[in-house]
């Protein structure tokens, strides 16, 4: 990475790369903090590249390497590896000045940090990250072995070292655990078993049987998952022995080890002593979100917008500060929700309480939350200013939830909820409502100038409308539209005598009256124990016309009471 430039978080004016300053080895410092246990890939290329931009220069450079050798020599055996990793980085990408700091003091401290790591599988890993510089050509031959002397006197037969030989006979080790010449575990009898039960819990979604693996198989195959459940399972049996008041009360001949604690080691705390103080800080912050929440909301999403446009640009150091700000903005955002909901349950108490002490209009101005509202301010100068307060009271804050169908604005998601539902049942009630069309509110020129009477003018177009159709008929004009036949509306005549639908209705604006489409009147031949011989019925042309348009029909030929 090669940059001529690097301006720093909050716009700050540009700087040499050669030159760094106690802020930025601050911020150095923080990121190692942040590497903790796990060696993240993404971090660790941050650090690298941070530091690969003051590798020319012999000052900025010792001070980047002082500042991970002290890290690497305060830190925990559990937080070396991951250190050791960005070493590895910085050595094979940015080379420059940090080659010959580390040929020069590497041998003196590597000693102790390979002493420091807790198990065999992190001590292998050290040695293979060791091997790799001499493939990479980082220092010179006697340099570098100089380094892995710890390496090489601990794999030594003449060792003195304690992880050598097993004390109970065993002929090496395995995350910890002595091993016997055939190769079995050498545990204690509670140690196995309380190991096997969690063995067992991890493989409990195996259905065969022949694929689960004994504690002797995982540790040739996982060593690091061997290592975890030993520990799990050494923390469960100090755990029951505090909890049965064993150890520690002197009935074991004055055991005098710390307080084991009860927590499983999966469940112990994985952030920083900083990261957790840091967010023990923030319940302590006595802001006003209430008074300040429209400028802070204001803020925020001004930055969301300014970092998520396509013409920003960032490097490594305004990556790292615009997630300290996300996080910030994440607590400002759960600060904001928190004083909103006490505020909101506050105003619900002082409504209740001035409900109770009094009635009528008092009661009312209480439920409607007018007592909320300065009513001093409605003044003829004082509408003039704007209310930030009474606006957030209206839109985003006091009713953040809005309609997209009518725009209304909620307190809550349950009350946008059911207002939605409210609509979308009306919405189904109208859709299965049956609607009729409305007279119009005009009437015909001819009653309008009084020629003739509305009755009149109703019963010609009914004549006119039969002798049409009647004509149709002697024609054998079958083909036209069944609409165009209507018949004046009766509602002891609403169903065709043939299908027993109901006709469709609707109003003639021209004639002034209701009229059946599709529909026209037939002669329809009775019994001969009828009274009348035939009677006129109202059929649909479509069915008359499905029957061969007789001129007459029997009864036989429609539906019977």
């Amino acid at each position: 990475m090669a940059a001529a430039v690097l301006p720093a978080a909050g716009g700050r004016e540009t700087m040499d790369v050669d030159s760094i300053d106690d802020k930025e080895i601050a911020e150095y410092r923080e990121l190692i903090e942040e590497l903790g246990t796990f060696p993240d890939k993404v971090l660790i290329n941050c650090l690298t590249m941070i530091a690969e931009d003051h590798s020319e220069s012999k000052e900025a450079a010792r001070r980047v390497y002082d500042c991970i050798r002290e890290k690497l020599l305060s830190s925990s055996g559990d937080h070396k590896l991951p250190i050791m990793y960005v070493i590895d980085s910085i050595l094979k990408n940015a080379r420059g000045a940090y080659i010959g700091f580390f040929e020069q003091d590497a041998p003196k401290w590597m000693p102790s940090v390979y002493r420091a790591l807790p198990d065999e599988t992190r001590r292998n890993k050290l040695k293979k990250v060791w091997n790799t510089w001499k493939d990479f050509s980082l220092f010179a031959p006697d340099k570098w072995k100089a380094m892995g002397e710890c390496f090489e006197s601990d794999n030594t037969d003449g060792s003195t070292s304690p992880r050598s030989s097993s004390p109970l006979g065993g002929s090496n080790l395995v995350a910890g655990i002595p091993r016997s010449k055939t190769g079995a575990l050498i545990l204690t009898t509670s140690l196995r078993k309380e190991m096997q039960k969690i063995l067992d819990e991890i493989q409990n979604d195996i259905d065969n049987e022949l694929e689960k693996v004994s504690l002797e198989r995982i540790a040739d195959i996982n060593p690091d998952l061997l290592a975890n459940i030993k520990k799990a399972a050494e923390d469960t049996l100090r755990g029951n022995q505090q909890s049965t008041g064993v150890e520690g009360s002197g009935g074991d001949g004055g055991n005098d080890k710390d307080p084991v604690p009860l927590k499983p080691a999966f469940l112990a705390e994985m952030r920083s002593d900083q990261v957790v103080e840091r967010s023990k800080a923030w319940a302590k912050v006595d802001a006003k979100p209430v008074e300040l929440s429209n400028e802070m909301i204001q803020k925020l999403q001004t930055s969301v917008k300014e970092s998520s446009s396509a013409d920003a640009r960032y490097f490594q150091s305004d990556a790292v500060d615009m997630t300290r700000v996300l996080a910030a903005a994440s607590a400002t955002a759960t600060l904001l929700t928190t004083a909103l909901e006490r505020r909101e349950t506050q105003d619900t108490k002082a409504t209740q309480q001035a409900m109770q002490r009094s009635g009528g209009a008092a009661a009312n101005a209480a439920r409607s939350g007018y007592a909320t509202v300065d009513k001093s301010l409605f003044t003829n100068n004082g509408i003039k200013t704007k209310n930030l307060a009474l606006i957030g009271m209206l839109y985003e804050v006091g009713l953040p939830f809005v309609s997209s169908s009518d725009g209304r604005r909620f307190k809550t998601q349950l009350e946008l909820s059911k207002h939605l539902d409210r609509l979308f049942k009306r919405s189904q009630i109208e859709k299965s409502m049956a609607r009729t069309e409305e007279r119009g509110w005009y009437c015909s020129d001819r009653v309008w100038t009084m020629e003739a009477k509305e009755e009149d003018i109703v019963d010609n177009n009914a004549a006119l409308n039969a002798n049409s159709a009647t004509e149709a008929t002697s024609t054998g004009e079958d083909d036209a539209n069944p609409d165009s036949f209507t018949e004046v509306a009766d509602e002891t005549r609403d169903k065709c005598v043939v299908c027993g639908i109901n006709f469709k209705m609707f109003f003639d604006n021209d004639d002034g009256a209701y009229k059946y489409r599709n529909c026209r009147e037939v002669e329809v031949m009775n019994d001969d124990v009828a009274e009348n011989e035939s009677d006129m019925m109202l059929v649909h042309v479509t069915c008359w016309r499905g029957l061969g348009s007789p001129a007459t029909l029997d009864i036989d030929q429609t539906l019977r009471d």
